[in-house]
């Protein structure tokens, strides 16, 4: 039997969020739910709190000797199906997609980024649209995934090591290591905002597309 260990390494009161996570579930598949409510820096941000959880959290996947280690942050709404979608991609580190929040940063476009051979944006990638999605070929190559539902194989979470906890972090390590990102289009997850509203990946058409972080190995 595999076994997964989900961990939300904060936790804010969205009940729906939290029922989401609970419910997931895949064949020959026990999963563990593993929610960090503490803070060991309370008077600090969020990403030296992350640090330290995010070692506490490898240890416990070690020391429980899972097969999957699946990332999903405290505001985020899984659909039913996705850990049973993200394992069935077969692949060592895949995500799910989502809207980005405006009040974080400052657009609501889609959580992953692809290639540009178009050109469309002022560098070689750009943000996922509604408009690249092929229902018939849902598992996409990516440049850059977020953490908000991210599946990782037991593999590779070594080579990521422990501060992670910052998505563009996350793709440069990706990066350097040369392991391909992907992402399944038909996870399709909810993004809760500060005011409770719910971002969902069919609520919004087209957005003006920016430009690339530099997530390249160095």
């Amino acid at each position: 039997m595999r076994r997964v260990l989900l961990y939300v390494p904060s936790h804010r009161e969205i009940p729906e969020a939290r029922e989401s996570w609970l419910r997931q579930k895949a064949s020959n598949t026990w999963v563990d739910v593993f929610i960090m409510r503490y803070d060991p820096f309370p008077d600090e941000g969020a990403y030296p709190n992350l640090r330290v959880k995010n070692k506490i959290a490898k240890a416990m996947f070690i020391a429980g000797q899972y097969d999957y280690f699946f990332h999903v942050e405290d505001d985020v709404i899984l659909p039913a199906d996705a850990l049973e979608l993200l394992m069935a991609a077969h692949v060592p580190i895949i995500a799910g997609i989502g809207r980005l929040r405006p009040e974080n940063s400052g657009d609501c476009h889609i959580t992953v980024r692809i290639k540009d051979p178009d050109k469309r944006s002022s560098s070689d990638d750009r943000p996922l649209e509604l408009l690249d999605i092929n229902e018939e070929r849902r598992i996409i190559e990516c440049t850059g995934i977020w953490y908000g539902c991210t599946l990782i194989d037991s593999e590779f979470l070594n080579l990521l090591g422990d501060d992670v906890g910052e998505d563009w972090k996350f793709t440069r390590v990706a990066n350097e290591h040369g392991l391909q990102l992907y992402a399944h289009t038909g996870v399709r997850c909810g993004h809760v905002d500060k005011d409770g509203n719910v971002w969902r990946i069919e609520d919004y058409g087209p957005v003006p597309i920016n430009c690339s972080y530099d997530l390249s190995a160095e």
